[in-house]
């Protein structure tokens, strides 16, 4: 309403003689166009908010009503970008100071809004072809309490399969049972010239030596083939934090030993409580046991409850902008879709990362505090 009224009063008769001037003409045109322009995209926005807000209101099981209700997302987000790129912002040659620095705060601002709503449209609709499936992706699982760069080590491997919209996660073990032979997965890059010692192809826990899934991912992918002989189409990691961004939104679960289990406890649990009483030489498989059996019930929740979309984005993005969620996909145009959703993992030339990188197995990384400070040197 207000840049409604601001485009009325712009185009009163009072400044009509303004209009004629070859230069305070122009500068009144240009802020009549971007006044005009602000009122569109605050209408296309208003319409566009409304037919979410009906999507994501409405309860939703992981099956064909979730895949659709991406799908309709998906379309939103692309109807949405396609009319703001049709709004015309104006004259753009010869104005003055204020207005074209207004003009140029405006059209950075639309930018912004068409790259997010493309990207959001193009995640949606990723995640809704591979919940639709058939579709096998691996799943790693990190421990946070001995950490590896950006990422937990991951202790645990299992195959997450897709199926028209449900979620099956089958053939969770240790990944130090499973080692890849020596010399049949060759490493490369930046990951053998500085890890290659610690044979990354062979042994899965210092996989995330490197930061960049891009990386790691298929090398993953390639090793689960040569253990297995079973190809997928592409790999997950997660880590205590998404488990536990998962139970915001399931909320508890219980294990098969009858440990009950949610958003609250869930890390405590797996960085320290698990490892309470357990001798050296059961702490492994007791604790691997309890972790697949975790992972499993976080998804068989997933898979019955109904769920809140709006929670369900939230508990993503979260885990997104930690790095504790990561995937890639061997099929180049869904991972474009991880790119642009932020959780491809890759590094850009000017990334810089601060991490911890614990192989002593002392599962001490939880009492440590990280900081850092940046100083620009001219």
């Amino acid at each position: 309403a207000g840049f409604r009224q601001a485009k009325s009063l712009l185009d009163s008769p009072i400044m009509a003689p303004i209009d004629v001037l070859p230069v305070l003409g122009r500068q009144l045109r240009s802020i009549q166009d971007l006044a005009a322009a602000a009122g569109q995209v605050s209408d296309i926005g208003a319409s566009a908010v409304a037919r979410a807000k009906t999507v994501l209101d409405a309860p939703h099981h992981l099956g064909p009503d979730l895949v659709a209700a991406l799908r309709r997302l998906a379309a939103l987000g692309q109807q949405t970008y396609a009319a703001l790129a049709k709004i015309d912002t104006g004259p753009s040659e010869a104005l003055i100071g204020p207005v074209a620095s207004k003009r140029n705060d405006f059209l950075r601002q639309l930018t912004q809004a068409e790259t997010k709503l493309e990207h959001a449209s193009t995640v949606a609709s990723a995640v809704a072809g591979i919940l639709q499936g058939p579709e096998r992706y691996l799943i790693l699982i990190g421990n946070n309490a001995e950490m590896r760069a950006g990422s937990g080590a991951f202790l645990e491997a299992g195959v997450l399969s897709t199926s028209n919209g449900e979620l099956e996660l089958s053939g969770v073990r240790p990944t130090a049972e499973i080692p890849a032979a020596p010399g049949a997965v060759p490493v490369s890059g930046d990951l053998k010239t500085n890890w290659g010692w610690l044979l990354p192809g062979v042994d899965w826990r210092n996989l995330g030596l490197t930061p960049q899934f891009d990386v790691n991912g298929p090398l993953a992918a390639r090793m689960w083939q040569s253990v297995t002989g079973q190809t997928v189409d592409g790999v997950m990691a997660v880590d205590v934090d998404t488990l536990q961004q998962f139970l915001q939104v399931t909320g508890p679960v219980t294990l098969p030993d009858g440990t009950s289990l949610n958003a609250f406890n869930v890390i405590e649990y797996l960085t320290h409580d698990q490892y309470v009483g357990l001798s050296d030489q059961e702490s492994s498989q007791v604790r691997e046991d309890r972790l697949g059996a975790l992972a499993t019930a976080a998804l068989n929740a997933l898979n019955t409850e109904s769920l809140d979309l709006k929670n369900l984005a939230t508990a993503m993005t979260t885990a997104t902008e930690g790095r504790h969620l990561l995937v890639w996909s061997a099929e180049p145009s869904v991972e474009d879709a991880w790119e642009a959703g932020g959780v491809a993992g890759q590094l850009s030339a000017d990334s810089a990362l601060v991490a911890v990188v614990n192989r002593g197995g002392n599962k001490l990384d939880q009492y440590l505090s990280v900081g850092n400070a940046l100083h620009l040197v001219s």
